[in-house]
Order: structure tokens, then sequence, then C-alpha cells
């Protein structure tokens, strides 16, 4: 079982092609609500780098957020 602090940052990409699934869709099938994890979804794009920043950004602050407990 992993630790309660336990990050989870998924960089999700082909988000711009026709058929692709939704951050629920995904959520259910890889069964992420079992695992009681901060997780986050990041939608990007790996050629222009968009939504990278804003995931790296994210496990930053959850990262300084559990040493100050």
């Amino acid at each position: 079982m992993p630790q309660q602090n336990t990050k989870l940052l998924l960089f999700l990409t082909k988000i711009d092609l026709q058929g692709s699934k939704t951050n629920e869709e995904i959520i259910d099938e890889l069964n992420l609500d079992s695992l009681k994890l901060q997780t986050i979804l990041q939608r990007c794009n790996a050629l222009t780098g968009e939504g990278i920043q804003q995931g790296l950004d994210w496990l930053k602050k959850k990262s300084e957020n559990n040493q100050q407990v």
C-alpha cells in the first residue's frame, strides 16, 4: 500500500486526437480512486510543452507542503 503522502503525476499526451479519453475515463480504467493518492492527470502536448510546467508546479507545491507537516 502506498504511503499517504505519495503523489502521482500523470502526463496525458495525444489529447488532441479524436476519440481521446477524458480524465474521468482514465481514472476509472486505471482504478486510481482506489489508490487514495494525491493525484493529478495533467493534459499536455509533448511538441509544444503545453501543460508540462503546470504538472511540475503541482508536484513541487505538494512536495513542499509535505515538508512543512
